[in-house]
């Protein structure tokens, strides 16, 4: 279909659509050069509309378009919307449109009322992402990013961070480790100039605006509190503590000093599930949802699995649906007790918004034929009354039902390593420049470690538990290791 001049390509006329016919499926273009045509002819033939003494030719009907319609002031581009006698409108649409019958107009308007109805909605909502999201990938006008310097903590997974950190264009002004030798070979690779062995020493530089702290969970606390206490925004990894009252005590310790503390919940931030985002009003009510990752990984450093890597699923599923009510969780540690550790589980979650989901995570499954959902890719279904989501972080499809039954394949824009990294910290500096809350901020990460928790005591008491059984001050702690105080350096 061809483009009106004057509009943006998909953007639903003001007027009422595209004034396609359902005998061409043309627009507004096809339809002027098939009545110049038409005129062309009638002139051959000596019958030319144009020179009509009766002022019914074209010269004629622009001049009287100002006059009143008969069926009152409107028009019939929008009259045909109003309840109105047929019989009594055709001729004055024939004196306007001339070889188009009112019958045509009516048909036109009902072909078109399905696709204009989806395109707004659709626009709509991607719209009302963007804002909320600055603009579907964590960039926001306005905001020069680049005016903040980003100190990188950790060099394992930091190493993912520095490669999105460059494709999004942002400002790296010093990176720390312990490891002289990966820090210099960091350095190289990355063009970072200014490099440090202490993280103390890091945060006292004064390039340095943003701390991304990828340090283990029980070594956080300390740091933390030393960036808020020099003003320095924190951007903390997942899983953003293992202790109820440590994670509590980093966000106190944020908010006390006035700084932005955001807890880098990557899935949130996935090309591919952001691509998604739109299209999730759009599903009607959704009374179901699930993820599944399986694979063969038992050596990781928190030995635990839920806080691990379902946080990822969590914290997803907290974002697309809200807060999580209650949980009913079976895990296993394969070879331990799921007191020392889990390797595998599987929630059943109930939203306070009344859908229910299931996350299933398995990293114990043994031969390769069963790793069909590893990380980064595992599946992720949504069942809506109207429409479903359905794939991973690589290829995602809608199908929605009303107005009419489509399937959609919306364009991914990156992958999950390391692109969720470079949208989560976009993000994080844009609501910084603009004071707004993250999307993924440290006290609303609360609820996300209280789910954890929840489902680790399901698991262990073999029961379903309320989310709210878990307190911000109760001594809940996963961690394999000591956790440091906020004075241990």
């Amino acid at each position: 279909m061809a483009v009106l001049r004057g509009r943006r390509r998909g953007c639903p006329r003001r007027d009422g659509g595209d004034r396609a016919l359902p005998e061409t499926g043309g627009s507004l273009q096809y339809h002027r050069r098939d009545r110049r045509r038409l005129r062309h002819r009638q002139r051959s033939a000596g019958d030319d509309p144009s020179s009509a003494s009766d002022g019914s030719g074209p010269r004629a009907r622009r001049c009287q378009r100002s006059a009143p319609c008969p069926q009152g002031d409107a028009r019939p581009d929008t009259g045909l919307a109003r309840p109105c006698d047929a019989d009594s409108l055709e001729p004055h649409i024939e004196a306007r449109w001339g070889v188009w019958s009112l019958e045509n107009r009516v048909a036109g308007a009902a072909a078109r009322d399905d696709r204009r109805t989806l395109r707004r909605v659709v626009c709509r909502r991607r719209l009302r992402h963007r804002r909320r999201a600055g603009r579907g990938r964590g960039r926001s006008r306005g905001v020069n990013q680049t005016q903040y310097g980003i100190g990188v903590v950790g060099l394992g997974i930091g190493q993912q961070h520095l490669e999105a950190y460059r494709r999004k264009g942002l400002r790296v002004a010093a990176i720390c480790d312990l490891d002289d030798a990966l820090r210099a070979r960091t350095a190289e690779k990355f063009d970072i100039g200014t490099t440090y062995a202490n993280v103390y020493d890091m945060i006292a530089d004064p390039s340095v605006d943003v701390v991304d702290l990828a340090l283990q969970p029980w070594l956080r606390l300390p740091v933390v509190v030393a960036a808020a206490e020099a003003g320095k925004h924190v951007l903390c990894q997942k899983p953003f503590a293992m202790s109820m009252r440590q994670g509590v005590a980093m966000v106190e310790a944020c908010e006390r000093h006035g700084v932005m503390l955001m807890v880098n919940q990557n899935s949130c931030y996935v090309p591919g599930f952001l691509a998604v985002e739109p299209y999730l009003e759009s599903l009607g009510e959704v009374y179901h949802m699930s993820i599944t990752c399986d694979g063969r990984f038992m050596d990781f450093p928190e030995r635990r699995l839920i806080p691990a890597m379902m946080v990822h699923h969590v914290a997803l599923a907290v974002h697309w649906f809200g807060e999580i009510e209650t949980v009913y969780c079976h895990a296993h540690g394969h070879d331990a007790p799921v007191t020392e550790r889990e390797v595998m589980a599987q929630a059943l979650v109930r939203f306070g918004s009344g859908g229910g989901g299931l996350l299933s995570c398995n990293w114990s499954f043994l031969g390769a034929a069963g790793h069909t959902h590893q990380h980064p890719h595992e599946e992720i279904r949504v069942q809506g009354s109207h429409g479903t989501i359905c794939g991973h972080s690589g290829e995602m499809s809608v199908h929605i039902e009303e107005p009419g039954p489509r399937t959609i394949s919306p364009d991914i824009e990156g992958t999950w390593f390391p692109d969720a990294f470079g949208n989560s910290m976009s993000h994080f500096l844009a609501c910084i420049g603009q004071g707004s809350t993250p999307k993924t901020d440290g006290r609303g990460n609360l609820h996300v470690l209280q789910c954890l928790f929840a489902m680790h005591r399901s698991a262990t008491e073999r029961r379903e538990v309320c989310v709210s059984e878990i307190g911000l001050d109760d001594d809940v702690d996963l961690s394999p290791q000591r956790i440091l105080g906020a004075g241990e350096r």
